[in-house]
């Protein structure tokens, strides 16, 4: 199974459905595309309970390290619920994805303020007597409350954190964070067999190295960037849609919603797949047909 060492009973990793592929739209002279890229859409993995049902999901890209620690940790509360009822169930899953929206909130703001970004005024200090929605938000709520309400009150300190953090203090967050996105040998091995071809140019191999160098700092320091991006903005949000209990834990159902609403990149969406030669995409020269 993808993103698992190996297969577990217990739990699952899914990776994203393997979408068809399909004529790209028309592509103006000069352009170059990229032989079946025509799906290319952030990953998505959730993992599942032993019954095939969504514990938690890990949107777009994460570093190495950060995937593991994330899937180690949803992988282990995975196993607290065998066995569960239902009532039992909803009431962890509620209080997991709770403390994880709150251990998000409190990493975003010491990232923020070591980054030297803003930070929303009713976060910082925390009044006394001022309690956030996300610890009181109730499981049970009356009709006069919109669905809305409630998966907004889940996320609303991150909401306001992502409201006032801006480029410049995501790069700063991100540099934070780049032992997370670190390859591997094995890793940097690959893509420069993928690569090495392109690289070269009048048999330079010494402007191949430089190249080679300038991709992979370029591309780790993308990973650590999406890795803190993804987690303090689309984690948070998918958490709060898990613990308000209000979103299907269907594997296909949430796959569409999180394609749709978290990653804006719906299945009906025609215009997906578009090839730069400065972006590393995992394909032999780049998946490029001259």
């Amino acid at each position: 199974m993808a993103g698992s060492p190996r297969a577990r009973k217990q739990s699952a990793v899914l990776p994203e459905s393997v979408a068809q592929k399909q004529e790209c739209p028309s592509v103006t002279a000069g352009q170059r595309r990229a032989v079946g890229a025509k799906r290319r859409r952030p990953q998505h993995r959730g993992v599942l309970d032993a019954d095939g049902r969504v514990v938690d999901a890990l949107p777009g890209l994460y570093g190495p390290d950060a995937f593991l620690r994330a899937l180690s940790k949803a992988e282990s509360f995975s196993r607290t619920l065998a066995g569960k009822t239902v009532e039992v169930r909803r009431e962890l899953l509620t209080n997991y994805h709770q403390s994880a929206i709150q251990t998000i909130t409190k990493d975003w703001v010491e990232d923020a303020k070591l980054a030297g970004g803003k930070i929303p005024a009713s976060l910082l200090p925390p009044n006394s007597n001022y309690k956030r929605a996300v610890d009181i938000a109730p499981l049970a709520v009356t009709k006069a409350v919109t669905e809305l309400s409630i998966l907004q009150s889940f996320t609303r300190d991150a909401d306001s954190l992502k409201a006032v953090t801006d480029e410049g203090t995501w790069n700063r967050i991100a540099a934070r964070h780049l032992t997370d996105a670190q390859l591997d040998e094995q890793s940097i091995g690959l893509i420069n067999r993928q690569m090495n071809d392109v690289w070269v140019s009048n048999g330079n191999q010494s402007g191949a190295e430089v190249k080679k160098q300038q991709l992979l700092k370029k591309l780790q320091q993308s990973i650590a960037l999406d890795t803190v991006r993804n987690e303090y903005i689309l984690h948070a949000k998918l958490h709060g849609w898990l613990a308000s209990g209000m979103v299907s834990d269907e594997v296909k159902t949430l796959n569409e919603k999180v394609y749709a609403e978290l990653f804006l990149t719906p299945s009906s969406d025609p215009w997906l797949g578009l090839f730069s030669d400065d972006v590393y995409v995992g394909l032999d020269k780049g998946g490029v047909v001259r």
